[in-house]
């Protein structure tokens, strides 16, 4: 099945690996430089959902965000949110509130 893969950013990618396997995660790509631009590897959270993480080099990431063509929101479906919400604070640090207005359970 087609899809895209979100990167996620990281200021330490090996360490990070690390974390996704210790926090339920599976690693499916080990982390690897992509010549003088970056480093990156890529996972599935205990849901499955695979997404990348991005350690920069010469490339940051997305230069254009928040406008039109650039990006702007990212998004996932899980049958069980709150595993995957503590998955994410324990890797990335990640802290989620309430979306004013919509709707019971959205956190961002």
């Amino acid at each position: 099945m087609p899809a895209w893969t979100v990167c996620l950013a990281s200021d330490d990618v090996d360490a990070t690996t690390d974390a996704v396997s210790a926090h339920g995660g599976t690693v499916l790509m080990g982390p690897g430089d992509v010549g003088p631009v970056g480093r990156m590897f890529v996972a599935a959270d205990p849901a499955g959902a695979v997404f990348g993480v991005w350690q920069r080099g010469e490339h940051i990431g997305p230069g254009v965000v928040n406008e039109p063509g650039g990006l702007v929101w990212e998004d996932i479906a899980v049958p069980n949110p709150d595993a995957i919400r503590r998955f994410s604070a324990a890797v990335f640090g990640y802290r989620y509130d309430p979306v004013p207005g919509a709707g019971a359970g959205r956190r961002d």
